[in-house]
């Protein structure tokens, strides 16, 4: 009955949507979160320090110095502070992490003065 009343290029059609919507799911979904609960460098402490001239990353395993100049904008919202490279990749900065208004203050004086975009988010 099922098959008489459903052409076989519908039914076809359907299954490959089924198909194309689990692979789909499991490449944008599933993927990214089992993979960031697989890499242990996502769950270390950091500690960042802020400079005129750097940017300076810490972690347990890793210690880096990046120049301003790879950021291109920095975008301001309620809780965060985000510092672009590009459309996809950035730096991204709690504003509970600053221990007063005064430290979150300069560090939005040294942003300003060494990136070109500022945004209110």
């Amino acid at each position: 009955m099922l098959f008489s009343s459903f052409s076989i290029f519908s039914i076809l059609t359907f299954g490959l949507v089924i198909v194309v919507t689990g692979l789909g799911s499991y490449l944008y979904i599933l993927m990214p979160i089992l993979k960031f609960k697989q890499t242990t460098k996502y769950h270390e402490e950091y500690t960042l320090v802020f400079s005129k001239e750097s940017i300076k990353f810490k972690t347990q395993s890793i210690e880096s110095e990046m120049k301003w100049d790879i950021y291109s904008a920095l975008w301001d919202s309620h809780d965060f502070y985000y510092l672009i490279q590009a459309p996809r990749i950035y730096t991204l900065i709690p504003k509970r992490v600053f221990k007063d208004q005064n430290e979150k203050q300069i560090f939005e004086e040294i942003a300003q003065s060494r990136v070109t975009a500022i945004k209110h988010v």
